[in-house]
């Protein structure tokens, strides 16, 4: 830790240590003061509290040098218009360069922040701030910027609901960048990890070459079952024909056949050909593609 650092957290003590006065807030802050008095929930002292641990956490974020850029993830619960209240206060207290919050379930709010703040500033400093809100609100704090951790909390709040902050402003185009691109690194790297478990190829072209054969040898493979099953079919009609038309309705014919046994050959070939038919439509596979991307081998 440099000189220029521990003085910084020698101010910092030195600031939360102090209770502001009226003459001491700011505009928004006396504004803010008002807002927070009338929801039933937050008396006076509550609102006293917040009001000092706003303006305590501004004035430790105005005094540090040197300053390095901190992420942080919280999520809260509470309804809309407390919300509202409370991410301009956080706004106001961090000096935010960006602050992107929204509903990602009914009643549960996510926020994502990036603040200029010194590196002794971390999510246990802002427990004393959130918790006095009353919120049930925890705080996460990322170490490195657009890592997996961040990428999912921005996702979520992405597809959340009655979203609140600066997130689609014109000075924040190169966090959007960043964000969209890192974010599809991981959608691609996740793709080929789901492949290789899938199916226990790698995700190359050779392997994809490899499995378009594969499924082509199938499909021919399945049409030459069902030629030979075809063929058979047809000889099994054509023998129960001969003994419709020529054996069963004469019956001299029939008692001169049974006798020299060959009816009885002929219901043998009757038998195998339907065991051959039988065989045949078992070991038949049809190979298709189902929405999954997995082979389906359906027995006909």
């Amino acid at each position: 830790m440099t000189g220029t650092d521990s003085i910084s957290s020698v101010q910092c003590n030195r600031i939360f240590k102090q209770e502001p006065t009226k003459k001491d807030l700011s505009r928004f802050e006396t504004f803010l003061s008002q807002r927070i008095i009338r929801f039933p929930r937050y008396e006076t002292d509550s609102r006293n509290k917040i009001i000092s641990d706003m303006y305590k956490l501004r004035k430790t974020i105005e005094t540090a040098n040197p300053k390095t850029e901190r992420y942080f993830s919280m999520c809260a619960f509470t309804k809309q218009p407390i919300r509202n209240v409370f991410l301009r206060s956080l706004r106001y207290a961090l000096k935010s360069r960006v602050l992107h919050a929204s509903y990602t379930n009914q009643s549960c709010f996510e926020v994502f922040v990036l603040v200029d703040a010194p590196e002794y500033l971390c999510s246990d400093t802002l427990e004393e701030f959130l918790q006095s809100w009353n919120i049930s609100c925890s705080c996460l704090q990322f170490d490195s910027f657009m890592e997996d951790g961040m990428i999912t909390a921005i996702k979520r709040i992405c597809a959340g609901k009655q979203k609140y902050g600066n997130w689609d402003c014109a000075k924040n185009q190169r966090i959007r960048q960043s964000y969209f691109i890192r974010h599809n690194m991981r959608e691609q790297r996740y793709a080929q990890e789901n492949v290789r478990v899938v199916t226990g190829l790698e995700y190359t072209t050779s392997n994809m070459l490899r499995v378009f054969f594969d499924l082509q040898n199938s499909e021919s493979e399945n049409t030459r079952m069902r030629a030979r099953h075809e063929a058979v079919r047809r000889h099994l009609l054509g023998v129960m024909n001969e003994l419709n038309t020529n054996l069963i309705p004469n019956a001299q014919l029939f008692h001169d056949l049974a006798t020299q046994g060959s009816f009885t050959r002929m219901l043998s070939e009757l038998m195998q050909m339907s065991f051959v038919l039988a065989a045949n439509s078992t070991q038949e596979r049809e190979y298709n593609l189902n929405g999954t991307g997995q082979y389906v081998i359906d027995l006909t």
